[in-house]
């Protein structure tokens, strides 16, 4: 029975990294989905600060654990019209 759960366990970190990546290396630009089309014709010193401000320019591994932690401490997104972090508990 323990086996069966930790098996679980693992195939839901193993499945949770596979979608973290593939939406990762999905096509189109976060800041342009976030921030509209604009932004491409904004100057390099503003994408990076936008990539920095959001977290972005950190490796992808890096990423993936502190959304994790985040997710397993019921910290689940952030509420963009308040500007807010939206806890679950």
């Amino acid at each position: 029975m323990f086996r069966k759960i930790m098996g679980a366990c693992v195939l839901l970190l193993v499945f949770s990294f596979v979608v973290f990546v593939a939406l990762d290396w999905s096509s189109g630009s976060v800041l342009s989905g976030i921030y509209g089309d604009g932004v491409q014709a904004a100057n390099p010193l503003l994408k990076a600060r936008l990539l920095a401000n959001l977290g972005l320019d950190r490796p992808l591994l890096v990423r993936y654990f502190e959304w994790l932690g985040r997710f397993l401490r019921g910290i689940w997104g952030l509420v963009w019209q308040v500007g807010r972090v939206w806890q679950a508990f």
